[in-house]
């Protein structure tokens, strides 16, 4: 067997379609995070930066997700 190698892309934008719940939210957070009118103090110190962690979180709330595990 050869060794092969399957490469993806790795601009996910061109998988996901542009009016899904995932860029509406992506779009609002980004948008909290990162005007000059919203300064967003946190004191988080995780592996994953806070606002992508903000994302994760928001969009589980809004399919109805309160604990990981019910994924």
């Amino acid at each position: 067997m050869r060794n092969c190698q399957v490469r993806m892309n790795m601009n996910f934008d061109i998988y996901i379609e542009e009016n899904s719940q995932v860029k509406m939210l992506n779009d609002v957070i980004n948008e909290i995070y990162y005007t000059a009118d919203h300064t967003v103090q946190s004191k988080w110190m995780g592996d994953i930066p806070e606002d992508i962690m903000m994302k994760i979180l928001i969009f589980g709330y809004m399919n109805g997700a309160f604990s990981s595990r019910q994924f």
